[in-house]
């Protein structure tokens, strides 16, 4: 069985991912970082042409206060979405999806390179057998031989679908069987799932 739900943060959500934002220092030091990288990228050029035109020293002031500003404006730019107050607001009328799923049958896929590992789970969507794959680092994370289990709970943000908790409800169980894990050129054409996905195939032809 597997059914989706949506519902507001929790207060242990909010404070959570509250206490994950960038604190005022480290969004000062993201700005400063950006300028610093986007004034170079200007002033590099400028420099290897004035070595063989040799600007006089009122056009290069000119275009050093030109990169300065263009570079204080693109940092602006990149760095703005990180405002805590506005992030907090988000956060505070935010929702969840809670997708709750109930299987007994699994096979685990190897982790290729810190993608994390991943479950083909056995589930029951709209009275139709289906697969549920997920896969993730988030699933690295869980205490061994906790997962898979018969029964728990994936809540991500709404928004972003980042995954903020996958809860044990039931009890666990092994995997049918491992796979090995998809080959790198498999991932670069895009040709494996994604993390979430249903999948309309059968249970036992995953292979």
């Amino acid at each position: 069985m597997i059914a989706t739900t949506i519902r507001p943060y929790s207060e242990v959500e909010k404070q959570q991912l509250i206490a994950q934002l960038p604190s005022r220092y480290k969004r000062f030091e993201n700005f400063v970082m950006t300028l610093i990288f986007a004034l170079g990228a200007l002033l590099l050029p400028f420099l290897l042409f004035n070595k063989y035109f040799h600007f006089n020293s009122s056009t290069q002031i000119i275009f050093c206060v030109a990169a300065l500003v263009i570079s204080l404006v693109i940092s602006r730019i990149i760095t703005k979405h990180q405002k805590r107050e506005g992030a907090i607001r988000s956060i505070l009328a935010g929702q969840v999806e809670v997708t709750h799923v109930k299987t007994s049958r699994a096979i685990e896929r190897k982790d290729p390179e810190d993608f994390g590992i991943a479950f083909y789970l056995e589930v029951l969507a709209n009275g139709k057998a289906k697969v549920l794959y997920l896969q993730g680092q988030y699933l690295d994370e869980i205490e061994e031989g906790l997962f898979p289990t018969t029964d728990f709970e994936v809540i991500r943000r709404l928004d972003n679908k980042e995954i903020i908790e996958l809860k044990i409800l039931g009890n666990s169980f092994k995997p049918e069987k491992v796979l090995p894990a998809f080959d790198m050129e498999d991932w670069r054409n895009g040709n494996t799932p994604n993390d979430g996905d249903i999948l309309a195939v059968r249970f036992e032809d995953i292979a």
